[in-house]
C-alpha cells in the first residue's frame, strides 16, 4: 500500500508543478512552445534542437496554435 500511496503523491506534485508552470508563463506562450518543442523533437529525432530550422519549426507550430486558438474564441 505504500507504494501506491508514493505514486499518487508523486502524480499529485507532477500536476501541481504543471499547474504553477502553467500559472508562471501566462500568456507569454513559454509553456506551450516548451511543449512543442517537446513533441516535435521527438517527431523529428534527426533536427537538432539548437538548429535554425528546429527553432523556425516551433515558432511556426507556435504561431499556427495561436491563429487557430484565436479563431476557435472568436467563433465560440
Amino acid at each position: 500500500m505504500n507504494t501506491f500511496a508514493g505514486i499518487n503523491t508523486d502524480r499529485l506534485k507532477y500536476q501541481a508543478q504543471e499547474r504553477m508552470a502553467q500559472a508562471i508563463s501566462g500568456d507569454s506562450g513559454v509553456l506551450t512552445r516548451e511543449e512543442i518543442a517537446r513533441d516535435l523533437a521527438k517527431a523529428h529525432p534527426d533536427m537538432g534542437p539548437e538548429s535554425s530550422d528546429f527553432q523556425r519549426l516551433v515558432e511556426n507550430t507556435y504561431l499556427k496554435t495561436l491563429k487557430n486558438s484565436t479563431k476557435q474564441n472568436k467563433n465560440g
